[in-house]
């Protein structure tokens, strides 16, 4: 019979999986290297309609000469199989053994815990003796099924791993740990399982899985988009060539024949309409999960109890260390339930985010050595729930993830090193209308690089942005009243859920005599996204007027026609809605629906064209008495509509009757206070120049 150290056919996965199904239903198999004899039950017999002695291969050549089955992917016998097993679910218990050697000492673990976890303001001071066990993880496999259209399906494979007493993400490296090493099956003996809490975790898990696909499906919407717009092109066509027919037809017959001409007609549209909808129906990408696999995993560590201590003061806290990485997890906040960087408070502790303290600058470098940071530290994850630590995690040979390194730092500074984004050390090439700054300009540079540096540190949540650091009524300041501290995530197209993991960031030379360019590359958990700050010097002191997703995008809109198709989406038809009402009703926005059409101009253009056109009008508004005053334009006296489309027309450089859903009908359906409306749409158009929103473009 079959020893586990024969491969053989077994190596093809395909293959191998059913094996190991018929061994488990209680069949007997016999590898002889090219194929394997299987000897079924009769139970197996009746379930797959085959013979009680089988012979199998996945390789094509002995299937022939030998007359043997041929198992491949597709197969009926191979799908049933796989069927089987996912309808009956994998459940079940497994642990990771502990390695054998000597027990950590407590001044070590001391030291560990001072060096790995920080806390803000205070000083770290085990309590009581540790506590050994094994860590609940809850793992959950599930089938993500994606249909983009009737023709194109298909099928992925995803796992989570969550902590089950808290239900928190399990950070990557602890996930290939689990993924990679042998385990014990069964619950452990040696030592207690600390409590988990089932329901807790695997609504986590479900909310992690649900997170996932929504990011997947839509970038598979944003990819089917063009197969969408042909298929809608090829049915325009044909309803119009049927209605030009008809038309045809009508010019040539009776009027008697007329009428039964024109009902066609109607009917025709009404087709076409009804084509267009179910085209619309047929390409929307939708999603299924289907669980199949739920294991609780035990993994080796140590329940410290520690106190956080500030002055007199003195904030209990509980940590795990992980036996198997020499490593700390990192800290949960006791308010808001997130991992992440604590500070010990007057009166409690907490996150920044809870406690409203200010994140430490960090300094971003393109031009320092990095040096690789430690392996221990690995494991623990950073402020952001959806991210690692940029300062503390090294990739694994073999992995395509990037290296993310730290600049050196003084021992007195150590612990602080991991709060902030640190820089990757590459450089972004500059476009064909930037040079870089020679070296004169040094400091112009590390200012660049220092506002970048602040502003994603912002973004990802482990710094606060200063509010001198908006240019007042800049494209930057409608971008920050829409989304907040996010905005600037979204303006180069990163979706909600993904946060900074590392910057590189360079100052290129002579933008224009006053603003300047400073640009690089975000990378995040899951891809790279490439940006643009413009900024200059006010009073000063360094303020930003505008981020975008690549520097040639301030002069010419249209180089968002040359971004790949998921970030073109992301940019326009994908970009999340205001965190604030465009319109609200006391507000002293004399035209109530301009910043909603204004709004609409990111599905035609981008993002970045609805934040400068709603910055333009914003400034309008908060201008409106000088405007009527100096330059003889009442706002109340012009169709909100030919508002927008003045503004619209500036910012995007082109004629009126831009903006979409506006026409010169709309305009001449809205009333209006003067005959000469022309005049007064000009005299407008000048004033809507003059706004500093539309200065750094």
């Amino acid at each position: 019979m079959s020893s586990p150290d024969q491969l053989g056919s077994r190596s093809d996965p395909a293959l191998g999986f059913w094996l190991r199904y018929m061994e488990s239903e209680g069949a007997l198999t016999e590898d002889d290297g090219e194929r394997v004899v299987v000897l079924l039950t009769q139970a197996l017999q009746e379930r797959f309609g085959l013979s009680e002695e089988v012979a199998v291969t996945s390789n094509p050549e002995v299937a022939r000469e030998e007359g043997a089955l041929l198992l491949l992917p597709g197969h009926p016998t191979l799908e049933q199989a796989a069927s089987t097993v996912l309808a009956n679910g994998d459940v079940g218990y497994s642990y990771l053994p502990l390695m054998p050697g000597p027990p950590i000492s407590l001044s070590t673990l001391t030291t560990r815990l001072r060096d790995q976890v920080v806390v803000d303001h205070g000083r770290l001071d085990i309590v009581g003796q540790p506590i050994t066990g094994y860590l609940p993880v809850l793992r959950v496999g599930a089938l993500l099924r994606y249909a983009v259209s009737l023709e194109h399906r298909f099928q992925e494979r995803e796992e989570v791993f969550v902590d089950a007493r808290s239900g928190m993400a399990i950070p990557p490296a602890v996930e290939r740990v689990l993924s990679t090493r042998a385990l014990q099956a069964g619950a452990p003996t040696d030592r207690s399982l600390f409590t988990p809490d089932f329901p807790r975790a695997v609504a986590a898990a479900h909310s992690l899985l649900i997170s996932r696909a929504e990011t997947r499906r839509g970038t598979l919407a944003a990819e089917a988009s063009n197969l969408l717009a042909d298929e809608l092109a090829r049915a325009d066509t044909y309803y119009r060539a049927a209605l030009e027919s008809i038309e045809r037809r009508i010019e040539r017959v009776e009027p008697e024949r007329q009428k039964l001409l024109y009902a066609r007609a109607e009917a025709t549209k009404a087709e076409a309409a009804r084509r267009r909808i179910e085209l619309e129906e047929q390409h929307e990408a939708t999603y299924e999960i289907h669980p199949f696999r739920l294991h609780l995993i035990g993994l080796p560590a140590l329940t410290v109890s520690a106190e956080a201590c500030r002055g007199a003061r003195r904030f209990p806290l509980t940590l795990t260390w992980l036996l198997q990485l020499n490593a700390f997890l990192a800290p949960i906040c006791p308010a808001c339930g997130v991992r992440t960087v604590l500070v010990a408070g007057k009166e409690r502790l907490g996150c920044r985010e809870c406690l409203g303290h200010r994140d430490g600058p960090v300094t971003a470098s393109t031009s320092a050595k990095p040096t690789a940071s430690k392996p221990a530290a690995s494991v623990i994850p950073s402020t952001s729930a959806n991210s690692t630590s940029s300062a503390n995690v090294e990739s694994q040979p073999g992995t395509a993830e990037p290296t993310l390194v730290r600049k050196t730092v003084t021992p007195a500074s150590s612990r602080s090193a991991g709060r902030g984004i640190v820089a990757a050390p590459r450089r972004p090439a500059p476009t064909r209308r930037t040079t870089p700054r020679s070296s004169r300009n040094s400091g112009i540079s590390r200012t660049g690089d220092k506002l970048a540096t602040a502003l994603w540190n912002a973004v990802r949540g482990s710094g606060r942005w200063r509010a001198h650091g908006t240019a007042d009524h800049s494209p930057f300041s409608a971008l920050f009243r829409l989304y907040g501290s996010s905005g600037s995530a979204y303006a180069i197209g990163m979706p909600p859920g993904e946060a900074p993991r590392s910057i590189s960031s360079f100052t290129y030379s002579c933008w224009s005599d006053l603003v300047h360019l400073t640009g690089g590359t975000i990378l995040s958990e899951c891809s790279s996204y490439n940006y643009a700050l413009l900024w200059r010097m006010e009073g000063g002191e360094p303020v930003v007027g505008e981020v975008l997703p690549t520097p040639d995008f301030a002069n010419d809109p249209q180089e968002l026609l040359d971004l790949p198709s998921p970030l073109r989406a992301r940019l326009s038809t994908k970009a999340p809605s205001p965190i604030m009402p465009l319109d609200p009703v006391a507000s002293p926005d004399p035209l109530g629906s301009v910043a909603s059409l204004l709004w609409e101009l990111r599905i035609r253009h981008s993002l970045a064209i609805a934040v400068r056109a709603l910055a333009a009008w914003w400034w309008l508004v908060e201008k409106s008495t000088e405007v009527a005053g100096n330059f003889g334009v009442d706002l109340a006296g012009i169709a909100p509509n030919a508002v927008a489309d003045a503004i619209a027309a500036l910012v995007t450089n082109r004629d009126r009757g831009d903006m979409p859903g506006s026409s010169s009908r709309a305009q001449k359906s809205e009333p209006t206070l003067f005959v000469e409306e022309e005049n007064l749409l000009a005299r407008l158009a000048i004033l809507v120049a003059a706004s500093p929103a539309l200065t750094w473009g």
